[in-house]
């Protein structure tokens, strides 16, 4: 499958019909409890779209973050979101749909940010991740995010890239 027949859209978790086709997307995704984990740790198996709404989304009221998601066909493959802080992102609920993985879509959405970031004039963009998300480690490094901050006492690694 080619990159070429991907296309990345943004969604607003304000939107109704956004909401409401992402909690399909979202629902099935997520039937997992490890994925849930990984995903929005501070959620609780079984996943509930509405109280994982009102605890990631509530208080964008100000458009603080920015959702992308990928399609094919008409059909949504891939999510990510980012806030926007003072001068950096933080990207969060990246997640690609499991029959899709491994054909760089996570890295096109992160580009993407990325390339949002810079136009936007963020000086870096970060990420938290799982110690245990060996996957999404390797690839937030092979895209250029490094360490800064692993401490013992936690279950999640800070990765910081630098837009400029």
């Amino acid at each position: 499958m080619a990159l070429q027949e991907y296309k990345i859209e943004e969604i607003s978790y304000l939107s109704k019909d956004d909401k409401k086709i992402m909690e399909k997307i979202l629902s099935k995704w997520l039937r997992n409890p490890k994925t849930l984990n990984f995903f929005a740790p501070k959620v609780t198996f079984p996943f509930n779209y509405k109280k994982w709404l009102l605890y990631y989304y509530k208080d964008d009221i100000n458009h603080e973050i920015k959702t992308l998601i990928i399609k094919r066909n008409k059909w949504i493959i891939g999510h990510v979101s980012v806030k926007i802080f003072d001068g950096y992102g933080s990207i969060f609920h990246l997640f690609i749909d499991p029959a899709f993985r491994r054909n760089g879509f996570g890295q096109k959405l992160t580009k993407k940010i990325e390339n949002y970031g810079q136009k936007i004039n963020l000086n870096y963009i970060v990420v938290s991740i799982n110690k245990k998300d060996k996957i999404s480690i390797k690839l937030f490094e092979k895209i250029g995010y490094k360490f800064f901050e692993k401490k013992s006492k936690t279950t999640y690694y800070k990765m910081k890239k630098e837009l400029y």
